[in-house]
């Protein structure tokens, strides 16, 4: 099932000329291409046109505006792309061998998002393979943000410590909130809520695992917002093959449960993952784990 991740440095870009709707043949290149080497000839600073995701974080909240909304819609709107390929990325993960699996095995993905003068964003790109070249300039963000990223990526995945004892006592608590937990090995109920098998065991030790390590990560699916995607989950199963989506529609609502009681605090709260002020060698650069 998908675990999707966030990293929280990510760059906020903006064209160097106002964009006219009524421009013949679009209008100039800078009012609607945002690329670095397109309005970099426009004599703008290049840093009065790239932002830092605390910088916009500020400045939104010192307008009155609350970036939080942002960030959730920005969230949702990835989520949905993840979920909706979901079976394309288990198809390709597949032809690498039959039945193949691999415990650190992860996806990375640079997503690009627009974002109107309403606050609606929109997926316009998701590159299955982002750059992660180095420039090698002295004090370059690019890299700073690259390495900062590599780093969490490797903390994120390997970690050789045992959470069977702390799932154990999240499942028996949320089992005693009413929520029946069923196992496939040893039989399961009409009456439960879910039937886990050991594959769905193994997906909630991994989350586990990489909840405590998630360093500039934030994780954005499963959350404690769940609930919003049911109905989404519901709707892709009767437009897809049937099990396409079964694993993740399966435990959705158990590690939506989970999550909602979970005690653990962490850079998953959005105000302490991007209420931050950057130092000054400091950059964001958007990446999805």
């Amino acid at each position: 099932p998908l675990r999707a991740y966030m990293y929280r440095d990510g760059l906020v870009r903006f064209a160097s000329s106002k964009y006219d709707a009524n421009a013949k043949d679009g209008g100039k290149k800078t009012a609607f291409l945002t690329n670095t080497s397109v309005n970099k000839k426009s004599g703008i600073d290049v840093e009065d046109l790239t932002w830092p995701f605390p910088k916009l974080y500020e400045t939104m909240s010192q307008l009155g505006m609350d970036p939080e909304v942002l960030w959730e819609s920005i969230e949702r709107a990835i989520v949905q792309v993840l979920l909706s390929s979901e079976n394309s990325f288990a198809r390709q993960f597949k032809k690498l061998q039959n039945d193949y699996t691999c415990v650190n095995c992860y996806q990375l993905l640079g997503v690009d998002i627009i974002v109107d003068d309403t606050l609606t964003p929109r997926v316009i790109e998701v590159n299955g393979e982002p750059s992660m070249q180095l420039s090698g300039e002295k004090d370059s963000q690019y890299d700073f943000t690259k390495k900062s990223m590599t780093n969490d990526v490797v903390s994120l995945l390997f970690s050789h410590d045992s959470f069977s004892r702390p799932l154990t006592a999240d499942l028996t608590e949320l089992e005693l909130s009413g929520f029946a937990v069923g196992y496939e090995d040893f039989g399961c109920s009409p009456r439960d809520d879910v039937c886990l098998s050991r594959a769905n065991i193994k997906y909630l030790l991994d989350m586990k695992k990489e909840q405590q390590n998630m360093g500039g990560f934030r994780r954005i699916y499963p959350s404690k917002t769940g609930d919003y995607f049911t109905a989404f989950l519901a709707h892709l199963e009767t437009k897809m093959p049937y099990g396409t989506l079964t694993s993740t529609y399966r435990i959705h609502k158990l590690v939506t449960a989970l999550e909602k009681m979970s005690k653990w605090k962490s850079n998953n709260d959005v105000e302490a993952s991007y209420n931050v002020v950057p130092s000054k060698n400091s950059d964001m650069d958007e990446e999805e784990d």
